[in-house]
């Protein structure tokens, strides 16, 4: 094994274990708490908790990729602020577009994937542009891994729900879980695959770091 591909891969594995870190954090330090406080009697309480919850797992999550990627890509540190930003902009659009359109079905939840894809993607190419060849991949790449995630998440949390005994609760958790694991999983792969092939032909990710500093 050659050291740039065991460099990749113990990226990769870094990338797993930050994001683990990031979503648990955020479950722990802004779930649990919002789940408590939240009067689910009152529409515009609960919305607003869930705007919360969703700008607090984007910026524990994006803080935890940062930690990784700041070793590799210089003045990466835009990651933190874009990755918010992403999931913001999506969230917003999917409302205004459910309010137009006053329809939910069974492909609501494909939309929203591709939607926070796109979104997430561009806000993160901002910072990807110009230190990472072919950069524009990253927005096509995350507006297909989510969707794909979100539809095998469904499928497992319909999988599991069929059984009795499994509280439908615990099925959506294990869908949620089954689609941010594979998603972040590919997204990992994808990231660390431009990552290695940076703007400056002929130096590996650590020199253009080196240089920039």
């Amino acid at each position: 094994m050659s050291v740039e591909r065991g460099s990749a891969i113990q990226d990769w594995l870094l990338w797993l274990v930050m994001n683990f870190m990031g979503y648990t954090g955020w479950c722990c330090s802004c779930t649990i708490p919002i789940v408590l406080i939240t009067d689910r009697s009152d529409e515009s309480t609960e919305f607003i908790a869930g705007v919360l919850g969703l700008i607090g797992l984007a910026v524990a999550t994006g803080f935890a990729q940062w930690m990784v990627i700041r070793w590799r890509i210089r003045q990466a540190g835009g990651w933190v602020l874009a990755t918010p930003l992403g999931g913001i902009i999506a969230f917003l659009t999917l409302i205004a577009l459910s309010n137009a359109n006053k329809v939910i079905d069974d492909s609501a939840g494909i939309l929203a994937g591709t939607l926070f894809g796109i979104s997430l993607g561009l806000t993160q190419w901002l910072v990807l542009r110009g230190k990472v060849r072919n950069a524009a991949w990253w927005v096509l790449a995350n507006a297909t891994i989510w969707p794909v995630s979100i539809f095998v998440g469904a499928g497992v949390t319909t999988a599991i729900n069929t059984d009795p005994i499994i509280v439908a609760s615990a099925a959506t958790l294990v869908g949620i879980l089954t689609t941010v694991a594979l998603a972040e999983s590919i997204r990992g792969v994808v990231l660390l695959w431009l990552v290695y092939r940076p703007t400056d032909v002929g130096k590996k990710p650590n020199e253009i770091v080196s240089s920039a500093q």
